[in-house]
């Protein structure tokens, strides 16, 4: 079924059948840009549902939606999609992943690569090394998407808990570890300053890497004949060396936030400049140190704490 050059909308698109979408790529949005990101991925979802007759896979992500003035010549559903035009729908999802990480107030760690590197005729062809770099690229978008989509959600459900309770247990827990500085959380999360955001960040984090490690320790009270067969021991501390190297990699944001803030002046009228100048130096030498010290050993608990701040 040819839809109209001009799209149709999101509610309509879904009353279609699969036969209706057979051979449409990407499936034209008439209201696309009027949708959260959240409405967007619901919209993937149910309509790879419909072509996959209801079988939703990992697939899903391959749905491509664009708005109908940008949408390229559909090839015919009966024919796999060429390695360039999957490289493009990856690129496309990258950059729509990366820019919603932004909007929704996270930091990717690293811009988007443009440029696959050197390729190697003897390993693949081109256009299959293309396809594989923006493959890695968007995948990685799409993951710190997801992690940061996490973090709100384990905010809405701790201030829907008790939010007093909880905010109490954050500033004890930064009592109790020696790290420096106050953290003024709000009901209303978009009420914080983004230093604050930035350390309830880090306490998600570290509450990830306290389970992680408590699988790391279910696994070896096993007996050694039984940890392979009830739990992969690699695998558990591959997940907790990730939490370091996260929580590592949030713990140096610090001073840029804080310079980002100050150059800005962007900061709310309720933190004042010399304060947020002493966070950030205090911040600035606590990254110095962290640099000293030697990164060939797992961190040390002590370390980890410190992580949180």
């Amino acid at each position: 079924m040819p839809l109209p050059p001009e799209g149709l909308p999101a509610a309509e698109l879904v009353k279609l059948t699969a036969d209706d979408l057979k051979g449409v790529f990407p499936i034209p949005v008439k209201d696309l840009d009027g949708l959260s990101h959240e409405q967007v991925e619901e919209l993937r979802l149910t309509l790879a549902s419909i072509i996959n007759s209801g079988a939703v896979t990992d697939q899903s992500r391959n749905i491509s939606l664009r708005p109908p003035s940008v949408f390229p010549p559909q090839p015919t559903r009966s024919r796999p999609p060429t390695a360039i035009q999957y490289a493009e729908w990856c690129r496309n999802d990258a950059y729509e992943a990366y820019d919603s990480l932004i909007q929704m107030g996270g930091r990717p760690t690293q811009p988007i690569n443009p440029n696959p590197r050197v390729w190697d005729p003897a390993r693949t062809s081109e256009d299959n090394h293309v396809r594989d770099h923006w493959t890695s690229e968007a995948r990685r978008c799409y993951d710190e998407l997801e992690a940061w989509e996490k973090f709100r959600r384990f905010q809405t459900t701790n201030r829907q808990k008790g939010f007093p309770a909880y905010h109490q247990a954050v500033s004890e827990y930064r009592q109790t570890n020696g790290i420096g500085g106050s953290v003024q959380l709000h009901l209303q999360p978009e009420e914080q300053t983004k230093l604050d955001e930035w350390k309830e960040y880090q306490f998600y984090e570290r509450f990830k890497l306290d389970i992680r490690k408590k699988a790391v320790d279910e696994i070896l009270r096993l007996p050694a004949s039984q940890q392979k067969q009830n739990g992969d021991l690699f695998v558990a501390n591959r997940a907790v060396e990730k939490s370091h190297a996260q929580l590592d990699w949030i713990q140096g944001q610090f001073p840029l936030i804080a310079s980002e803030l100050l150059i800005r002046n962007e900061q709310p009228s309720r933190i004042d400049r010399q304060k947020l100048q002493k966070d950030q130096q205090s911040m600035i030498d606590r990254a110095k140190h962290l640099a000293i010290s030697s990164r060939a050993q797992s961190i040390a608990p002590g370390e980890a704490n410190e992580y949180l701040n």
